[in-house]
Formats: structure tokens, C-alpha cells, sequence
């Protein structure tokens, strides 16, 4: 019986961490992944920025969270997804253009290293 009821209690636990992580905005997700990000964590950061792409709707944040992404990519040495992720967000239309032209010309480079 006690552990039934400890079974019970963690499940109630885990249930409602699972709940209260999938709460978070596109925009908690987003800073939370750029506080990562300026700690150089930079797996991390992809994880939260990617979190927060499916949830934001503005396109400027969007071309600014995929400028981000190719930013971590290319830090950690992975130039191919540096450039998908830096190719993605210049289909959007927005103010980030020239940074993400930056990211994929440097992830480019850094292919070519």
C-alpha cells in the first residue's frame, strides 16, 4: 500500500513538471535559450530557441530566434545546420537579414576551414 501511494505521488509530481514546463511561452523559451546562449551553453540554448520557434507567432522574433540558432550552430562547429538554420530565417521578411547573412557567410567559411 505505502508504495502505491508513493507511485501515486510521483506520478502527481512528474505530471505536473511536465505541465508546467510545456506552460512556457514561446517567449519564456526564448529568453530562457538566449540566457544559454550568453553562458556559451550552447546545446542548451538550441534546445529552448527551438522550443520557442513553434510558439511565437511574430515573424521578426521568428527571424530573430532562427539567427540565433545559426549563431549556436556555427559556435559549436556545426556549419551545415549554421547554414539551413541561417537559410530559413532569410525567408522571412524582416530587420535581421544582414545578421543572418552574416551567420551563413561565416558558417560557410568555417565549412571551408
Amino acid at each position: 500500500m505505502r508504495n502505491l501511494r508513493l507511485t501515486i505521488l510521483c506520478a502527481l509530481f512528474f505530471s505536473a513538471i511536465t505541465a508546467v514546463a510545456s506552460a512556457q511561452t514561446g517567449y519564456d523559451n526564448y529568453n530562457t535559450a538566449s540566457s544559454y546562449l550568453n553562458a556559451g551553453k550552447y546545446n542548451e540554448a538550441i534546445e529552448y530557441y527551438k522550443m520557442a520557434l513553434v510558439k511565437i507567432p511574430e515573424l521578426e522574433l521568428k527571424a530573430k530566434t532562427f539567427n540565433q540558432l545559426s549563431y549556436c550552430h556555427r559556435s559549436l562547429k556545426q556549419y551545415d545546420l549554421a547554414i539551413k538554420t541561417a537559410q530559413l530565417g532569410l525567408k522571412i521578411p524582416s530587420k535581421y537579414k544582414s545578421a543572418l547573412y552574416y551567420n551563413l557567410g561565416q558558417a560557410y567559411q568555417g565549412k571551408e576551414l
